[in-house]
């Protein structure tokens, strides 16, 4: 009998030395989830009413650090996350009316009462230009690098195919020879939107920079890109979908997809009018385009005029300034300015004037009864002209002979 209870007694102490052995977070990190009652705490008196629960974060949210707020029908408790480890999280919830908890190891460590968050790095770079990392440098690939060279798009490390440190322009084109990159213009997309994705901004303006200089070759149609409809892309071409990109104009329409009629031209300023802004509307045979005449520069002005059924454009260097697509309308105004000439007791001489005009002679006289003197002097014109200007003025207090248009 004294054998069994001492046997007893040995296996109750190892079972003991076990359990007590382990401290609070590893029996937590060994045995996982675990409900955690009012037991936890220690309290007093008798339970009057339902449990109830609620968590801060949610539920059970890794990444934010929450507080469960625990009613056990007694007394109210507050339970939050907390690290129990530089990667352990223990995580409280609520499920029902009573608190639990759970164990989570945390990817990227763990950090006051929640997982640290980090974004996964990207994919390293294993080809050059091959941006969206699908083992090709491809069409998307070539426009990505193209917004990074223009600072439309953050700059990725595999963007720099020519290894030089940067993402540039060059960069930009051994993309685009890598993918074979080809423009075209298809029925019903927008002019202006070169390359077909549903907006036409400041990717659109250089796509079409590089075709006019020949570092893209031009889609066999250009209805999308030929802006001015003129059968080349140039740089008015250019300015153009700048300027539709910046909402200073809008897209002349679509491109269409059979001639179905003539064409026709004409033009609201009847040709060629540097100084009236003008439209000329045309019809290729089917589709209606406007296009307005405009200043690409403070001086510069493109013009638009009809020539046959067609229309076609020229520029013109404004002498006194480009506005609002037309040149600014100078005059030139001539000027009188009258004046007196020194007085003297001699008579009037219509020679002291020269060489301006001599108008004509007055006199005054100075003194008292006996004592007076008359002096005569010369009232003479000079003309004079302001010259060309867009708003010129005569001197002030002088009058105004004529105007005349430059």
């Amino acid at each position: 009998m004294k054998q069994k209870i001492l046997i007893f007694s040995l296996l109750i102490l190892v079972l003991s030395s076990s359990v007590f052995a382990l401290s609070w977070d590893q029996w937590l990190a060994k045995w996982g989830e675990v409900f955690i009652g009012p037991s936890e705490v220690s309290i007093t008196g008798y339970a009057t009413a339902t449990p109830s629960c609620t968590d801060s974060d949610g539920g059970i949210n890794y990444y934010v650090k929450g507080t469960v707020r625990y009613f056990d029908g007694a007394g109210y408790y507050n339970y939050s996350d907390y690290c129990f480890s530089s990667t352990g999280l223990y995580e409280r919830y609520c499920s029902g009316n009573y608190v639990y908890g759970t164990t989570y190891y945390c990817p990227y460590g763990c950090s006051d009462g929640a997982c640290v968050n980090v974004t996964p790095p990207t994919p390293s770079c294993t080809i050059k230009g091959d941006i969206n990392r699908n083992g090709v440098v491809d069409r998307s690939d070539a426009e990505s690098i193209l917004k990074m060279a223009i600072g439309l798009a953050s700059i990725d490390s595999c963007a720099d195919m020519n290894y030089d440190g940067k993402v540039d322009i060059s960069d930009v084109i051994l993309a685009m020879r890598s993918s074979n990159y080809q423009l075209s213009c298809a029925a019903g997309q927008k002019i202006g939107d070169v390359n077909n994705d549903g907006v036409i901004n400041q990717l659109d303006v250089n796509l079409t920079a590089m075709v006019a200089i020949g570092q893209i070759a031009k889609p066999s149609n250009l209805c999308c890109i030929d802006l001015n409809n003129d059968g080349i892309v140039d740089i008015f071409d250019v300015i153009k979908v700048l300027r539709i990109a910046q909402g200073l104009d809008s897209s002349p329409g679509v491109c269409g997809i059979n001639a179905t009629a003539t064409p026709a031209c004409t033009d609201s300023d009847g040709g060629i009018n540097y100084y009236v802004k003008g439209t000329v509307r045309y019809f290729d045979g089917r589709t209606y385009y406007n296009y307005s005449d405009y200043c690409f520069s403070s001086t510069g002005l493109y013009e638009r005029y009809c020539s046959g059924n067609y229309v076609y454009g020229t520029t013109y260097t404004c002498p006194y300034g480009c506005s609002d697509g037309a040149c600014i309308n100078a005059t030139s105004l001539t000027c009188m300015n009258i004046y007196s000439k020194d007085k003297h007791t001699d008579y009037c001489v219509s020679s002291r004037c020269a060489p301006d005009r001599y108008l004509r002679c007055e006199n005054k006289t100075e003194g008292f009864l006996f004592w007076t003197t008359t002096y005569y002097y010369e009232v003479c014109a000079k003309t004079y002209s302001t010259g060309c200007a867009t708003n010129p003025q005569c001197n002030a207090g002088d009058i105004l002979i004529n105007r005349t248009a430059c």
